[in-house]
C-alpha cells in the first residue's frame, strides 16, 4: 500500500520514456526512492557502445551525482526493467518482455517525456517523428491495455508560443504563432494525449516544466541546454574578447521575465501530484516559478561573473555596428533570443489546489541565487578547460599559455579568437534534458 497525504493507494508501477535525458532521470530516481515497493519499466534505446539498459543505470547515476548521493545498484536495479525501443517503430504487443511485465504488476501508470529537444526548423522533421509520430505510436500500442490507471505527459510550458500575459493552465487553445518546432510539436502532442485519454477511460496529466535548471541543494546538474547553454556561449566568447570590444546587444523587451526552476523542484511536484492518484488527473499541471527573474536579472546579473558585458536593446534588432563578436554571439543565440522578449505569467491553481507547490516556499529563486547556480556551472566549465588534452580549454585553447585557438589563431587576435570559439559551439535546444539536440528516448 501506498500512503500519501490524500488517500491511501494499491501499489502502482511506471512504465516510462526518457528516463536517459535529464528531468526524466531525476523524476525516476526520485520515484524509486519514495517507492520502495514499486517496479519500473522503461523504454529506451541504445546508443553506440552502450546498451539501453547501460544508458538507463548510467543517466540515474548521474542523476544522483545531481543530487549529492551515490546511486546504489544494487538496490534499484532489481525493480527496473529496460526494453529497447525506439517509439517511432515501436511493437510492444509481441514483446515478450512487455507481455511478462503487464502480467506481474497490479496496475501501472505511464510517464511519457522522450522527445527530441531541437528548436532548429531544419529538424522539423525528426522533431515532428519523435514528439509527435513517436506519442502517437506509443498510445496505440497502449490502447486497451489491462492495467493501464493514467496517461502522464511530460510537456512544456512553451506549448504557449508567442502568446503573453496570463497563461492559464486550463487553457489549450492553439497559439497564433510557435516560436518553434519545439513547442509546435509539444502542442500537437498534448491533444494526441487527451483524445487517448477520451476514448480510452484512463486518467490524464500533463506537466509543463519551465526552464530547468540544476539541484536547489548542490547547485549541481549534468544538463548543457537551456540557461547553461546560454553560460556557455558567453563564456565561450568572453575568454577571448580584448580590452575595448563594445558591449553585446541582446534584442530584447522591457518587461520580460525568465522562467528558471530548480530540478528537484520539479520533481518533487510531479511526484506530490502523482501520488494523489485519481484525484488529480484530467488537469494541466504548471510546473514553473511562482516568482520569475526579471530580464534585467539575467542580462545584468549574469555577465559580470564571466567578464562579458551585454546590454539590453529594446528597440527590436540591435542597429549594425562593427562587432564581429556580438554579430557570431546573435547568430549562435538565434534560438533563445525570443525568450528574452515575452512578457507573461504562468497561472498554477492546479499545483496550489492540490497542495504540490510546497517546494516554493523556502526556496524562491532570486538573483543572488540564480548567480550561485550560474557560479557552479562556471566552476565545471573551468575545471574541465583544466584536464581536457592536457589544459586545454573545451574551445580548443591552451591554457597553460594562452596564445593560439585550436585553428592556429593567436588570442591575441581577440575578436577572431572569440568568433572561432563560438563557431565550434552547438545550439538550439533550450528546455529539457543533458542530451541537448538529440532525441531522448
Amino acid at each position: 500500500m501506498l500512503v500519501t497525504g490524500k488517500e491511501t493507494r494499491e501499489r502502482v508501477d511506471l512504465l516510462c520514456t526518457g528516463t536517459v535525458g535529464f528531468l526524466g532521470s531525476h523524476v525516476l530516481l526520485e520515484w524509486l526512492h519514495s517507492h520502495p515497493d514499486g517496479r519500473v519499466l522503461c523504454l529506451a534505446r541504445g546508443a553506440p557502445g552502450a546498451a539501453p539498459r547501460e544508458r538507463v543505470l548510467a543517466a540515474l547515476a548521474t542523476a544522483a551525482a545531481d543530487c549529492g548521493t551515490v546511486f546504489d545498484v544494487g538496490a534499484f536495479a532489481r525493480r527496473v526493467t529496460v526494453l529497447p525501443a525506439d517509439l517511432r517503430v515501436l511493437r510492444l504487443r509481441d514483446d515478450p518482455g512487455w507481455q511478462a511485465w503487464v502480467r506481474a504488476t497490479d496496475g501501472f501508470e505511464l510517464l511519457h517525456g522522450a522527445a527530441n529537444l531541437s528548436f532548429r526548423e531544419e529538424d522539423r522533421g525528426e522533431v515532428w517523428s519523435s514528439n509527435v509520430d513517436g506519442t502517437r505510436q506509443l498510445l496505440a500500442e497502449l490502447a486497451d491495455t489491462s492495467g493501464l490507471h493514467a496517461v502522464n505527459y511530460i510537456s512544456t510550458a512553451y506549448v504557449s508560443g508567442t502568446r503573453e500575459g496570463l497563461i492559464t493552465e486550463e487553457d489549450t487553445r492553439c497559439p497564433e504563432a510557435f516560436t518553434n518546432v519545439y513547442e509546435e510539436s509539444k502542442w500537437y502532442a498534448e491533444g494526441l494525449v487527451r483524445e487517448h485519454a477520451a476514448s480510452h477511460a484512463v486518467g490524464v496529466r500533463i506537466f509543463r516544466p519551465s526552464i530547468i535548471i540544476g539541484h536547489s541543494r548542490t547547485l549541481r546538474t549534468s544538463s548543457r541546454t537551456g540557461l547553461y547553454k546560454v553560460v556557455e556561449l558567453l563564456w565561450r566568447a568572453a575568454g577571448h574578447i580584448p580590452e575595448g570590444t563594445p558591449s553585446v546587444r541582446l534584442p530584447a523587451k522591457r518587461q520580460a521575465s525568465i522562467n528558471l526552476i530548480p530540478v528537484d523542484v520539479v520533481v518533487d511536484e510531479m511526484l506530490a501530484i502523482l501520488d494523489q492518484g485519481a484525484a488529480t488527473t484530467g488537469r494541466v499541471y504548471h510546473l514553473t516559478n511562482e516568482r520569475p527573474l526579471s530580464l534585467a536579472d539575467l542580462v545584468y546579473g549574469v555577465p559580470p561573473l564571466i567578464g562579458l558585458a551585454l546590454e539590453a536593446e529594446f528597440s527590436g534588432a540591435p542597429r549594425p555596428r562593427d562587432n564581429l563578436v556580438e554579430t557570431v554571439l546573435l547568430r549562435k543565440m538565434r534560438h533563445y533570443l525570443p525568450y528574452l522578449c515575452y512578457e507573461r505569467t504562468y497561472d498554477r491553481t492546479n499545483v496550489r489546489a492540490c497542495g504540490a507547490d510546497h517546494g516554493h516556499a523556502g526556496d524562491w529563486l532570486d538573483l543572488v541565487r540564480m548567480r550561485e547556480f550560474v557560479q557552479a556551472f562556471l566552476d565545471e566549465l573551468e575545471a574541465e578547460a583544466r584536464v581536457v588534452s592536457g589544459a586545454r580549454s573545451p574551445d580548443g585553447t591552451r591554457v597553460s599559455d594562452g596564445t593560439r585557438v585550436s585553428d592556429g589563431t593567436r588570442v591575441s587576435d581577440g575578436t577572431r579568437a572569440a568568433t572561432a570559439a563560438l563557431a565550434t559551439a552547438p545550439s538550439g535546444a533550450l528546455v529539457g534534458s543533458s542530451t541537448g539536440a538529440e532525441s531522448v528516448l
